[in-house]
């Protein structure tokens, strides 16, 4: 992760999936790798 980051962009991805799904937005930082996985929507 970029040192001195705020992480609204990932914030705000979990706030608006939270609105509109009850599964999780995973956020993954490892050592050498970073990686968002996002549930599938399906449009209503």
């Amino acid at each position: 992760m970029v040192e001195g980051s705020s992480k609204t962009g990932l914030k705000n991805i979990q706030a608006r999936y939270a609105f509109m799904t009850e599964e999780a937005v995973i956020i993954e930082d490892a050592c050498d790798t970073f990686s968002v996985t996002i549930p599938l929507l399906q449009h209503l």
